[in-house]
């Protein structure tokens, strides 16, 4: 399960009618000693478009998470947080829960894109057919002496032969990884286009929180109608948050 691709996704939020989705854009930076996660904070409430702020860096059982893509749905209380509760309130290893959620998630996705193409074929087809994201989650905890970040993509496509959409897990990593590793989820093209412009903003320890900063504010700036203020950075140290820049995070208590 471990990767040391650098890949970056792009999820385009589209109308849901009850679906509530998040253009969330996040990025993470391990280090064997701590994470850093920093997120924008817009959320949009599709079925009559308004939008509001909220933090997106949830904690659960002393595990921080982040999530881009479909959340949750108001009419049979599908939720993303659920399916992260389900698994990561369990008394096993970071390891073991972990791929306990990609078993969870894999299963509960495939009956909810089964479940739009049936209900609403057109919204399905244009926003996950073709191995489009459905969900991109990140994961980051201490444990055993070890920092952890896991990183699951999971991609949508109607199966050939049954017709049925089946559910791909497209990305997946597990650090600790042998060196600074990076990774971002959601809208991303003016943070990419800053990481190539100027590739070593993220390799500093001391100024990762200023570079992270500035990244999600580039994207918040070019892509206002996804993505919006405040940002919200966290540095987990051995399971311990210092934050950088709360923003509306307000607590640092597990969200159950």
């Amino acid at each position: 399960m471990r990767s040391t691709t650098v890949a970056a996704i792009f999820y385009f939020a589209v109308a849901l009618c009850s679906y509530e989705a998040k253009a969330t854009s996040a990025i993470a930076v391990w280090t064997p000693d701590s994470t850093f996660i920093a997120t924008d904070a817009r959320i949009t409430e599709y079925e009559n478009g308004a939008s509001r702020t909220d933090c997106k860096i949830h904690l659960s059982n002393n595990v921080f998470w982040v999530s881009s893509g479909i959340y949750q749905d108001i009419r049979d209380g599908f939720s993303i947080k659920k399916l992260v509760d389900e698994a990561i309130w369990q008394s096993k290893s970071i390891e073991d829960r972990m791929s306990t959620f990609e078993a969870i998630a894999t299963k509960e996705l495939t009956a909810k894109m089964n479940a739009m193409l049936k209900q609403e074929p057109l919204v399905f087809k244009t926003s996950f057919a073709n191995y489009r994201n459905t969900l991109s989650i990140m994961f980051s905890t201490y444990e055993n002496g070890n920092n952890y970040l896991f990183v699951f993509v999971f991609a949508a496509y109607i199966d050939p032969a049954s017709g049925a959409v089946a559910i791909l897990t497209t990305k997946k990593t597990n650090c600790p990884c042998l060196y600074r590793f990076k990774y971002t989820i959601g809208a991303q093209s003016a943070i990419d286009a800053e990481l190539q412009r100027n590739p070593a903003i993220l390799d500093s320890p001391l100024e990762t929180g200023a570079a992270l900063s500035q990244l999600i504010k580039l994207q918040i700036a070019s892509t206002p109608e996804y993505v919006g203020p405040p940002v919200s950075i966290v540095e987990v140290q051995k399971g311990v948050p210092r934050w950088i820049a709360r923003g509306v995070c307000t607590s640092d208590k597990p969200n159950r």
